[in-house]
C-alpha cells in the first residue's frame, strides 16, 4: 500500500510472523540465502478490497518502484536491515487484511537467522515475532 503515513509500520498483534524466503529469483532481482533482503506484500490472496485510491500491495510486476528500498527491522533492543528483493502474495496461511499484507515481511535466511529463528532445525515452523519494520527512507 502506499499510504499517507509510512513511519513504524507495527507489526505487533497482527497475527502474521514473519518467515524466513528461500533464495529465488525475485522480480526486483536475484537473492541468495545470504543476501540481506526482504518480500514485501504484491496485494494478492487479500481478503479485504482496496481501498479507493491506493495501490494494492507495496510493489507490483507494474511497478516496482520500491525495489531496492532500504529498510530496517526492530526486535527488542536488536535492529536488522536490508533491501527490498521479492514481492509475496503471503498465500501460505489465511487471506490477508490490507493491514496485515501492508505490516507482514517475509526475510532472507541471514536475516532469519540473526532474528533468531533456526535455519537448521527440520521442526522449526519457519516464523519469528519481531516487534515493526519500517522503511529507511520513504516509500514511492
Amino acid at each position: 500500500m502506499k499510504p499517507h503515513s509510512w513511519r513504524g509500520i507495527n507489526f505487533k498483534g497482527l497475527g502474521r510472523p514473519t518467515r524466513e524466503l528461500s533464495a529465488d529469483i525475485g522480480i526486483c532481482e536475484t537473492y541468495t540465502n545470504t543476501t540481506r533482503g526482504a518480500c514485501l506484500w504484491i496485494g494478492g490472496h487479500s481478503r479485504t478490497a482496496t481501498p479507493c485510491g491506493l495501490t494494492p500491495g507495496w510493489l507490483t510486476d507494474d511497478d516496482k518502484s520500491n525495489c531496492g528500498k532500504q529498510f530496517v527491522i526492530k526486535q527488542g533492543q536488536k535492529n536488522v536491515g536490508g533491501r527490498v528483493v521479492n514481492a509475496c502474495s503471503f498465500d501460505d496461511s489465511t487471506r490477508v487484511t490490507t493491514g496485515q499484507g501492508c505490516s507482514v515481511i517475509y526475510v532472507t535466511k541471514v536475516l532469519y537467522a540473526e532474528l533468531g529463528g533456526n535455519v537448521d532445525d527440520p521442526n522449526n515452523v519457519g516464523s519469528v515475532k519481531i516487534d515493526s519494520w519500517d522503511f529507511t527512507t520513504p516509500p514511492v
